[in-house]
């Protein structure tokens, strides 16, 4: 009763073709009735939809450079205080691996572009919020994600296709803190196609796909630490082993043909491809 007896769910708002199905409604009840979770999201929405494509490029462009800088400060941190290193040896980070890396922010700046003006003109779209959906599409995504990353990577390692670009990745058997974003630009626009292609198949809500990039970033920058960052108990646990953590990626740069996986080992158990052990060359 009284000032909430007015309440509406979150509406879908009408407008010529396709819109965010979760845009929120008018502030004059919004605070009154939405979630923290429901208001932060309407906050992101509506700062996204007012970009102008010059503001969305320095947008995405800076926040693609912090993710670099955020990943490479943290794979340098956990190099230094685990007790744990797989092969104990620092790549040198040449000029070379320079260019790639800012090659890789302004790829992914301009995919970042394209998918954000996917949006705005409905091509894309994302599924109304709630925590099932959330929970539900994450799992999708990943599961989707990780199978096509799977069968790329094993695509990629093809002789032909590895000597034209996989192979300067895999110059990195001794990785640094950079390793992760060292990459041929056909690999950054393969991976943005893929990404924005599963984004279109699945429609995952907001949280989702953003607990999905998040994740990402770190699965990436575990697998290229050379350092372990969880106690090695857990590694004999039940469900522990499924998961594509710091020595299952480092495996795959010691031991080419295994491990194509990237978030769990499930790929790899299936084609017979599976590396489990750490072991140094």
């Amino acid at each position: 009763g009284g000032a909430l007896s007015n309440c509406r769910p979150l509406e879908i708002l009408p407008a010529e073709g396709k819109i965010w199905r979760w845009a929120l409604p008018p502030l004059s009840w919004q605070v009154a009735c939405a979630t923290a979770r429901e208001r932060l999201i309407g906050i992101m929405i509506n700062f996204l939809r007012s970009l102008h494509p010059a503001e969305a490029w320095w947008f995405f462009a800076g926040l693609n450079a912090l993710i670099v800088l955020l990943s490479g400060a943290g794979n340098a941190a956990l190099r230094k205080v685990s007790p744990h290193r797989f092969t104990g040896r620092d790549q040198p980070l040449s000029r070379g691996d320079l260019g790639l890396v800012a090659g890789c922010i302004l790829l992914n700046s301009l995919i970042s572009i394209a998918g954000w003006g996917l949006w705005q003109r409905g091509l894309l779209e994302l599924r109304a919020s709630s925590l099932m959906a959330t929970a539900g599409t994450l799992g999708l995504f990943l599961l989707l994600m990780d199978g096509l990353m799977y069968l790329t990577h094993r695509i990629a390692h093809w002789p032909v296709f590895y000597r034209w670009f996989h192979y300067r990745h895999h110059q990195h058997q001794d990785t640094h803190p950079l390793s992760l974003f060292v990459l041929h630009p056909f690999e950054v626009v393969a991976f943005g196609t893929i990404l924005i292609g599963s984004v279109w198949l699945v429609e995952p809500t907001a949280e989702a796909l953003g607990a999905y990039l998040f994740l990402n970033i770190v699965f990436g920058s575990l697998g290229h630490a050379d350092a372990e960052l969880f106690p090695a108990a857990w590694s004999r646990g039940k469900w522990w082993p499924w998961l594509g953590l710091g020595d299952f990626h480092a495996n795959h740069h010691l031991h080419e043909q295994t491990n194509f996986g990237f978030y769990s080992t499930l790929w790899d158990r299936l084609a017979g491809t599976w590396h489990r052990r750490m072991q140094n060359p």
